[in-house]
């Protein structure tokens, strides 16, 4: 756990680095573009739209796992969650006999509030996930829990307590709490639609209805009067209301008569709701404030569960695709220009040092927003904002985690023989269960570390933990669905296949892994077997991230051009923009000779993957068809940077050097360079083939 006030060491703070007088942080969790976008256009979300007229607009892409406890501490930190060690919403409890929501105590590295209290600045922190018990900094906390109505109603005077600080200020927080008995039918009629009456489930809609408006309300009276009545220099407030909504909003579908319109209107109603509470916090603050509204990213729900009806339904009752989220920026010095390409949420916590002129960590995986400024920054940079002795305690915390996961491995011998006591009537059923919980807990939260780890290219570390968790967890499906992926995308498809194997011996008929099948197909050159995958991954209703793209590629590769161009930009229209789809459509250019196309969209696809050689590639052969040579050879150079154990870069780098320098010594150099990287690759290949065992231990 973070420690606030502990003054060992310098803290640099450079008044004439910073500029802005002070910084307001909005979150808005579970937020969708597909969602806000209609409701803009509509005019209603007057608020918003306001912040987007005078400011910028980002798409952020948060890292995995996408949980609203994992993503929030990682924007606050701006650290991955392998990292922080926040990975799962629940944890173990001390004696492991049960689970309990993750408190502030998971989390390993300093947040925003930490680093500002350090340099004295002010902070008030509102409501912010994973913040409960709060925690002394120099300001307001108020934690996560506080709104709760079923936790702060059960919660005794000292518990209570603790979900705010100072000690001081609980009286005034605690006045400014309003309960769901306390909600008007006005205010309750403002989110209820009005096709709701009459519902077999109208009661139980109201009373959930009540609880939403009840903690959205108490967050903004506890946050509204931090703002006029105490000094801050930076303040942030998460408000959850729009991801409960949706989820309500998918109940609905799943478990009652209503109409999708109802479902429809008690989302959209839930977004000016809270579109009214961002005005009100706007009038507080003031126009010489920097203010950014925020929506990290689009959370998914379990697999298994009814969707909703179509395309247009999905948008707002989701299950929602694990997608993208948000940002808007707008204050005094923050530039009004378009922001094509995504940007990382993790940037987000040195981008808020940097403006109030505090140095971020050099251990933060995420770096300001310096281009979106009008001044010229230059932060300063420290090694880290996290003290040896919270390291310390960080390791600590892991050792006993995998202390923890190595005794969990008898842990199918013990649940054995506590089922065969069970049986005879020795054992507490709900003892057990709570043990099973506490178990499983620990297993995906083990998983959830490791697809961390796989983010942020870390891949050995990372197939060796989801290893750990198959073979620990025989009946699980998940983690060889994930092995399954990362062995192909690590081009081991030996392995991937011996996977999927497992997973369809298992009865595996998910629709990602049909995806699967197919790239392994089309990778095999067997397009007809690859277009029968897609077919069965299309028997269920639920949008498929990627298929429309492997499509494409399949089209691509049979050189069905046309077809290629409709899957592509229907991949565009449904998931956006992504590497493969612009580079799938810049091959497509090519082939029809609109080599400038070609080349602006193997341009669009680098902007999002600098690392993606197949861009690069098209890149220069559009570059060659336009005679600009020096420019195709920086981008075949770039492209054997990307992909060094490849020969077709240098080969290409020859074929320019000869045919457009007439270089003959330099095409010779390319060629000895190419056979050195074929070379390499095939005792790569050997190597691999003989440390790689015929079949894991935990095969049928």
């Amino acid at each position: 756990m973070f420690h606030p006030h502990r003054e060992d060491g310098p803290v640099r703070v450079s008044d004439s680095r910073r500029f802005a007088e002070r910084i307001l942080l909005i979150g808005w969790d579970g937020a969708d573009w597909s969602v806000l976008h209609p409701l803009l256009a509509q005019g209603r979300l007057p608020h918003l739209a306001s912040l987007l007229e005078g400011g910028i607009c980002l798409e952020l892409i948060a890292p995995r796992p996408h949980e609203t406890a994992t993503v929030w501490t990682s924007l606050a930190t701006g650290k991955r969650p392998h990292d922080h060690g926040v990975l799962h919403a629940s944890c173990p409890t001390a004696h492991g006999s049960g689970v309990e929501p993750v408190a502030r105590s998971s989390r390993r590295s300093a947040a925003i509030w930490n680093i500002l209290s350090r340099a004295k600045l002010r902070t008030h922190i509102v409501g912010w996930p994973v913040t409960h018990p709060a925690e002394s900094i120099s300001g307001i906390s108020v934690s996560d829990w506080f709104a709760v109505p079923r936790l702060h109603a059960a919660h005794d005077e000292a518990g209570d307590q603790r979900s705010t600080w100072p000690p001081e200020v609980k009286s005034q927080l605690r006045a400014r709490r309003v309960a769901p008995a306390q909600v008007e039918e006005l205010t309750l009629s403002q989110l209820v639609p009005r096709q709701a009456t009459g519902l077999p489930e109208q009661e139980q809609l109201l009373g959930i209805c009540r609880t939403l408006l009840a903690e959205s309300v108490t967050l903004f009276r506890a946050f509204r009067w931090c703002l006029s009545d105490e000094p801050w220099d930076f303040a942030a407030c998460v408000f959850p209301g729009i991801k409960l909504c949706h989820e309500l909003a998918h109940w609905l579908l799943c478990n009652s008569v209503a109409e999708s319109e109802v479902c429809r209107e008690l989302c959209d109603r839930c977004y000016e709701h809270h579109d009214l509470l961002l005005g009100q916090l706007l009038t507080v603050v003031g126009e010489k404030t920097q203010v950014i509204a925020v929506s990290p990213c689009a959370y998914g729900s379990p697999s298994g569960e009814r969707v909703a009806e179509s395309a247009e339904d999905a948008r707002w009752a989701r299950p929602l695709s694990h997608g993208a989220g948000l940002a808007v920026l707008r204050g005094p010095k923050v530039r009004r220009v378009a922001v094509p390409s995504p940007r990382s949420a993790l940037d987000l916590a040195p981008t808020v040092l940097a403006m109030l002129g505090i140095p971020y960590g050099q251990d933060m995986a995420g770096r300001p927003w310096l281009d979106l400024l009008e001044v010229d920054v230059k932060p300063e940079v420290v090694e880290t904002w996290d003290t040896d002795v919270e390291k310390t305690s960080s390791e600590n915390v892991s050792s006993k985690l995998d202390q923890t996961n190595d005794n969990s491995r008898d842990s199918n011998d013990a649940n054995s023989a506590v089922r065969h006591l069970l049986e005879l009537g020795y054992v507490d059923p709900e003892e057990t269960a709570a043990r099973e919980a506490a178990n499983r807990c620990r297993q995906q939260t083990e998983l959830n570390r490791a697809i961390s780890l796989l983010d942020c290219g870390l891949v050995s570390e990372a197939l060796a933990s989801l290893q750990g968790v198959a073979e620990q967890n025989p009946d699980w499906l998940y983690p060889h669905e994930v092995l399954a992926k990362v062995f192909f995308q690590a081009g081991q498809r030996t392995s991937a296949k011996r996977e999927i194997d497992w997973l369809s011996w298992h009865g595996d008929e998910s629709p990602p892994l049909y995806l699967l099948k197919g790239a392994i197909a089309l990778d095999e050159r067997n397009f007809e077997l690859a277009f029968e995958y897609l077919r069965c991954a299309q028997r269920t209703r639920q949008p498929l991230p990627g298929l429309l793209a492997l499509a494409g590629s399949i089209h691509l590769r049979r050189r069905d051009f046309a077809a290629a161009d409709t899957a592509f930009q229907s991949s565009i229209d449904l998931d956006g923009p992504s590497p493969q789809t612009l580079d799938g459509l810049a091959t497509v250019y090519l082939h029809a000779g609109r080599h400038e196309d070609a080349a602006l969209h193997a341009l669009d696809a680098l902007e999002r993957d600098m690392q993606f050689g197949r861009a690069h590639y098209h890149l220069g052969l559009a570059l060659l068809a336009l005679n600009r040579v020096t420019e195709a050879r920086r981008a075949f150079e770039s492209w054997a940077a990307a992909e060094p154990q490849r020969a077709a870069p240098m080969r290409w780098l020859a074929h320019v050097a000869q045919h457009h320098l007439n270089d003959l010594a330099l095409a010779e150099n390319y060629r000895d360079q190419a056979r050195e990287a074929v070379r390499r690759r095939r005792e790569a290949t050997r190597s691999s083939q003989l440390d790689e065992p015929s079949k894991p231990s935990y095969a049928p």
